[in-house]
Parts: C-alpha cells; sequence; structure tokens
C-alpha cells in the first residue's frame, strides 16, 4: 500500500445489462484514482454481457451460472479480489455513474476513519439534484421501523445541514469502501437471509460486532440509475426475493442489530403495509431460511 493510494478493489455482480455494465465500466475506467482493480461477475448472462467483458482486458471476470443474486455474485467477485491482497474493497452496481474524482474522495475519507466501513451519497441519476440514499438511522416505533435515508431530499440543503462524513447505522449499500479484512473476520455477505436486498445492512451489523463501524462520505457521489425502479412489481412483496421487503431478509438485519422481538415487531409492520397479517406461507418462509443456513437457534411464534 502506498501513502497515497491503498489499492481498491471494486467488486461489481451484473446480470443482462450490457449497456449498463458497459457505462459502468466506462465510468469506472475514467476515474482519477490509479491504484484501481474490477471485478466483475456475470452471473450467467446472455445478453452479450459475458462477451463485452471476455474483451475488456483491464477487467478481471468471475461468472455464476443464473443462479447467485446479489450476494453471490458480490461474494464470488470478493473471493476473487482478495487473491488479488487489495487494501480495500467496494461493493458497488453497475446501474451508477462514478464522478472522476468519486474514488479519491471516498478512500481519502476512508484512511481519516482506519477502522470504518465508509459508504457513498447516492444521487438519482434523472434528478440529480435530488438525493436516492444517505444510509439510514433507524427509528423504531411500535411494529414500524421508520428509516430515515433522505429520499427525494435536495443536495444542497443536505450538503448545508451535514457534515462531510457522518456515522450511520446502515449504508446505502451501493458503493461502500470496506477495509478488506472486514471479510475476513466478519465473513462474507449472508446468500442464504439475504439473495438480493439487505445484504449490506446484515454485514454492517455483522462488522459492527467486530469493531468496524459505519459513516457516509458526503462528498464521494455516486449516480444511481432509477429507471428500473418504475418497473412494473408483479411479485409477492414478502415472499419473493426479487423484493426489497423479502421476509427472511428484513427479519435478519434487524434481529442481528436489535434482537428478535425488534425483527417480529417489524415484520408485522411491513405485513400490515403489504395489506394483511403475516401469513403462514410468510412464516414458514423465515423459518427455512433460519434451518438451511445452520442457525438452528430459529425461533418460534404465531404468525396471527
Amino acid at each position: 500500500m502506498t501513502a497515497e493510494q491503498p489499492l481498491v478493489a471494486a467488486v461489481v455482480p451484473v446480470f443482462n445489462r450490457l449497456k449498463t455494465t458497459s457505462d459502468f465500466v466506462a465510468s469506472f475506467r475514467d476515474l482519477h484514482y490509479q491504484n484501481k482493480v474490477l471485478v466483475v461477475c456475470d452471473d450467467g448472462s446472455t445478453d452479450g454481457t459475458a462477451d463485452f467483458l471476455r474483451c475488456q482486458t483491464d477487467v478481471v471476470t468471475v461468472t455464476g451460472d443464473g443462479t447467485l443474486w446479489w450476494s453471490g455474485g458480490t461474494n464470488a467477485a470478493i473471493k476473487k479480489a482478495l487473491e488479488l491482497n487489495p487494501d480495500y474493497i467496494l461493493t458497488v452496481n453497475d446501474d451508477s455513474l462514478l464522478a472522476p474524482d468519486y474514488l479519491n474522495r471516498l478512500v481519502t475519507e476512508a484512511m481519516r476513519f482506519p477502522c470504518s466501513i465508509m459508504a457513498s451519497s447516492l444521487v438519482q441519476l434523472q434528478n440529480p439534484d435530488r438525493h436516492w440514499s444517505l444510509g439510514a438511522s433507524y427509528l423504531n416505533y411500535g411494529h414500524v421501523l421508520y428509516v430515515n435515508d433522505c429520499f427525494g431530499a435536495r443536495t444542497s440543503h443536505i450538503a448545508a445541514l451535514l457534515e462531510p462524513s457522518f456515522c450511520v447505522d446502515t449504508t446505502p449499500g451501493n458503493g461502500v469502501l470496506y477495509p478488506a479484512e472486514v471479510f475476513q473476520i466478519a465473513g462474507l455477505f449472508d446468500e442464504t437471509w439475504t439473495p438480493q436486498y439487505h445484504g449490506d445492512t446484515l454485514m454492517v451489523h455483522r462488522a459492527a460486532k467486530v469493531g468496524y463501524g459505519a459513516r457516509l462520505c458526503l462528498n464521494a457521489v455516486i449516480m444511481n440509475d432509477m429507471s428500473h425502479h418504475d418497473d412494473v412489481k408483479k411479485f409477492d412483496p414478502l415472499l419473493s426475493k426479487k423484493s426489497a421487503l423479502y421476509a427472511p431478509a428484513v427479519y435478519k438485519s434487524v434481529e442481528e442489530r436489535d434482537g428478535q422481538e425488534a425483527a417480529l415487531d417489524h415484520l408485522l409492520g411491513l405485513a400490515a403495509q403489504a395489506g394483511g397479517g403475516l401469513c403462514p406461507e410468510c412464516a414458514k418462509e423465515v423459518k427455512r431460511s433460519g434451518l438451511t443456513g445452520g442457525h438452528a437457534g430459529g425461533f418460534e411464534f404465531d404468525p396471527h
């Protein structure tokens, strides 16, 4: 590691988004930060993404069979990245565009807080004067876990209110710089409980238990493409891995930090938002994830 530029390995899971992936690779390549490497996990793309990546001589590629989801794909890329002995690992999604000075800002702030996970400030690509996420602070009230992530706030207002970096309970997930040893001490992302969403939340909570707090760098900005968030959702909000409300992921990410009672309260609140109680199928799915993941401690509860 040099004093100014520690080695950063960026890990990115991709699947069937050729234009999005190619735009990201170009954005990463144009970063002013020199001591970096990009490791991509292509999880069985069939749209030309695999051919594109094979032609990128400065991109390290690992492949999956289409069943890895976000956590599995990210883990595969992390395992490959660790072989390169990086100082930091950056988890980032391909639906992002990075300013040329982005990584310099993020690493500089991370070096000021050597035992911290350093997250990025996400703004909306379609509305760059509006924030997408600034991490989250938990506000528990009854059966609902409110999350304050400043979604939709004007960037100018936020800059006037907040310090250049500040502590967060959870990170936005996209654009998070981890000291490489975090994954050696706390383990990788949990593919059983959090296959697609909330893997970053669970990881931050587990890292906190071994001495790594989370912060957010306000001036390290990622422009996040919001267009796919408008897609019509036709899946079960609590039972589908495609849902940000996937019950096992929500349960485990809250349980890790605040315990079983808070996690169950939060599930009940989400079920109410979804239009009903916690159905037996949902309860079974949460229990199945726990048992499959080797968490024999598990839990028993009456979903009604």
